[in-house]
């Protein structure tokens, strides 16, 4: 698959972490990441193992299965609920997922157009189900874009349907003023009971060895600089007055009640992420 157009920018990692999550299959449950590696994106992966972190794969996968598994969760315990993916890249949710659900995804326009055209030929070829899925090309910094998203949630989640949205390794390349519009967006579109599962950075993130290798990695490959990650706390979260936290974990908890590892605990391998899940008052 060619991914010139995209392999050098910052959105070329959405192919990197499809290498990880195939390399823990059993961890990440994405029976279907194969399909999105190219040459590029394995040659970057492997300069991620020798040069910055030789366990990304276990990382990404661990990431990748607290989602799956809160979706699945979700679609399980709802009437035909709403998945909305505030970033997706090339994750394969919804042809994961069994059961009744919509399902929107939201990215770049580069990212969008690569992957229905790409969705299109594996669906043809047999590779994945059939699913039905909203796609919308757009810049969450833009507010024009923003006001076209919260249009199209709201068509989707009206009346009394639940809806899930994710955002998966993106709150820590956003800026606050953004991220603030996008939860004041959601809480505006959202029915009781509805969620929000993210991940996020604190504020001592960068003082890891591991970070501070793998923000020099970004910019390096893909020109990533002077990017001021958005690092928060969990008090950042409680001003989200819309909404309450029903579950917190650290990535190292997902590895180890999936995987039976411990790993991402060692001080050397640690990423401190943190996975949350909001609940709509």
């Amino acid at each position: 698959m060619s991914s010139n157009k995209i392999i050098s920018d910052i959105s070329g990692t959405a192919f990197v972490v499809n290498v990880s999550r195939s390399e823990k299959v059993m961890l990440s449950k994405d029976i279907y990441a194969h399909h999105w590696i190219t040459d590029e994106a394995r040659k970057l992966y492997n300069q991620l193992g020798e040069n910055v972190y030789k366990h990304d794969d276990t990382f990404i996968s661990a990431r990748h299965r607290y989602f799956f598994e809160k979706q699945k969760e979700f679609i399980r315990t709802h009437d035909n609920p709403v998945i909305i993916n505030i970033g997706s890249g090339f994750t394969n949710y919804p042809y994961l997922l069994d059961g009744k659900f919509s399902y929107i995804e939201v990215d770049l326009p580069n990212i969008i157009e690569f992957k229905k055209d790409a969705i299109w030929k594996f669906r043809r070829e047999g590779f994945i189900p059939d699913r039905d899925v909203f796609y919308y090309p757009l810049d969450l910094r833009n507010q024009t874009d923003r006001e076209y998203l919260k249009t199209k949630i709201m068509g989707a989640a009206s009346g009394a349907t639940r809806s899930m949205i994710i955002m998966e390794g993106l709150t820590f390349f956003l800026d606050k003023e953004t991220l603030d519009m996008l939860f004041d967006l959601f809480s505006s579109v959202q029915n009781e009971g509805s969620e929000i599962v993210f991940d996020y950075w604190k504020q001592d993130a960068l003082d890891f060895p591991v970070l501070k290798k793998l923000k020099s990695y970004l910019e390096n490959n893909f020109g990533y600089t002077n990017q001021n990650y958005f690092l928060f706390e969990k008090d950042y979260i409680e001003t989200k007055k819309s909404y309450v936290i029903s579950d917190t974990k650290q990535i190292h908890e997902i590895e180890t009640k999936y995987a039976g590892t411990r790993i991402l605990e060692e001080k050397e391998n640690v990423i401190p992420a943190n996975l949350c899940t909001l609940v709509k008052l």
